[in-house]
């Protein structure tokens, strides 16, 4: 039913089609994630989002209140778009404590990925935003907490302001 309101166009697709597809002018309008860059695009923030991890319900992870990267080791991972960052921070604390992760399934179609974990095959992790999505599948949402790391030499000199920093309480 026609509203009277012309929103333009839209197109649809992982974050990086989405770029393209407003770039080259076939979308009036994307949604994407942050940092976009301030010089091409005009953006504003609609939505925050923090990571989660999805599984099947009745998994072992449903017991906890909040998944920890050491709680990850050994799980089957179901990843959509496989280079996206909060895949590789999550990835990158297991193999800081040693662990190589399982990554069993990798796919680029959002959306996905709620099918492969309701049917026991991994788990994934998503933001709050998307999970929400998923609450009409056998599936349970818990949050992620990665520790928060300041990076500075292993040896030389040191900044002053980086020493006082490590050192807070």
């Amino acid at each position: 039913m026609p509203t009277g309101h012309n929103f333009g166009s839209a197109q649809v697709g992982n974050y990086r089609e989405v770029i393209e597809h407003v770039l080259e002018g076939r979308a009036d309008i994307g949604l994407g994630r942050l940092p976009l860059d301030d010089k091409i695009f005009e953006w504003c923030p609609i939505a925050t989002a923090t990571n989660v991890y999805i599984f099947h319900r009745g998994h072992r992870l449903s017991q906890k209140d909040v998944i920890r990267p050491e709680d990850l080791i050994g799980e089957p991972l179901t990843y959509v778009e496989p280079q996206m960052q909060s895949h590789h921070m999550n990835e990158n604390a297991m193999r800081y404590m040693g662990a190589e992760p399982n990554l069993a399934i990798q796919f680029d179609v959002t959306g996905q990925e709620v099918n492969f974990v309701a049917a026991g095959l991994g788990i994934t992790s998503s933001n709050t935003f998307a999970a929400r999505q998923f609450a009409a599948f056998p599936v349970e949402i818990r949050p992620l907490s990665l520790a928060l790391s300041i990076t500075t030499p292993s040896s030389g000199k040191k900044a002053d302001g980086s020493v006082r920093f490590c050192k807070m309480p």
